[in-house]
């Protein structure tokens, strides 16, 4: 499967890939930390619906190439989704992990 056959499949989640690549951690202004949650989270459900789609490609060189463009992202997210939970915990005075 190459990448025009995946945009076949689902085009908006690759636009939706393409869009996250530019500002992945870019939130709205006016979000509060709750929402900024909500918004990471959808993030990385979208991230880990694109890594099995790169896991499709039978061309090895596309494959390493998105898979290791979709890790990238998928790490950052982490990364965020970490800071604003211990942000909310610190926040609430809580221990969430």
């Amino acid at each position: 499967m190459n990448l025009n056959q995946i945009r076949n499949l689902n085009p908006t989640i690759l636009e939706e890939l393409e869009a996250m690549n530019e500002g992945i951690l870019d939130m709205p202004e006016g979000t509060d930390l709750e929402q900024q949650l909500q918004i990471l989270s959808d993030k990385m459900i979208l991230a880990k619906k694109m890594l099995s789609l790169a896991n499709k490609l039978k061309d090895p060189i596309s494959k390493k190439k998105h898979r290791g463009r979709v890790m990238g992202i998928l790490n950052k997210v982490r990364a965020a989704l970490k800071a604003a939970t211990a942000k909310l915990a610190a926040e609430d005075g809580s221990n969430i992990q």
